[in-house]
């Protein structure tokens, strides 16, 4: 019988983080989950300069506002964390604005646009902080490649 609990706690421990999502978006009718976010995106672009592969950082849409991001950390490990999102349009403006929340609580508001590059589709993310404005540029990929 304690097996039987063990093996339920593990299931529904499992249950539970998968369906990790601390934060939904405001309760108003303009916010959405946009459905061409779904997918795996590579950083390829940071303010003007290239990025390299082994130094980009990727993210993942799932769909109906979960996600992860991806990057290798200082000393090389691959580092992850689940990622909440929703957006919603600016009335007079093409861009949307995609709020992303990290596991570890930091937000970030940024307008999203689309564009095609000749080689693929390309997601625009432009923020403004204390550094000023901030625009990456990521290219959709098929998967994170670890």
């Amino acid at each position: 019988m304690s097996v039987l609990a063990v093996v339920m706690s593990a299931g529904l421990s499992s249950c539970i983080e998968d369906d990790w999502f601390p934060y939904d978006p405001p309760a108003y009718n303009d916010y959405y989950y946009d459905q061409y976010l779904n997918g795996t995106w590579r950083l390829c672009e940071a303010n003007g300069i290239p990025v390299r592969y082994e130094e980009a950082n990727y993210l993942e849409f799932y769909g109906g506002g979960r996600g992860r991001y991806y990057e290798y950390d200082d000393w090389g490990s691959l580092y992850a964390e689940r990622t909440a999102y929703w957006c919603r349009d600016v009335y007079g403006s093409p861009a949307g604005v995609l709020t992303l929340v990290y596991e570890n609580g930091d937000r970030l508001d940024m307008n999203y646009w689309f564009r095609d590059s000749g080689y693929g589709d390309e997601l625009w993310l432009q923020w403004n902080d204390y550094y000023g404005v901030q625009t990456y540029v990521y290219e959709y990929t098929d998967r994170v490649p670890w």
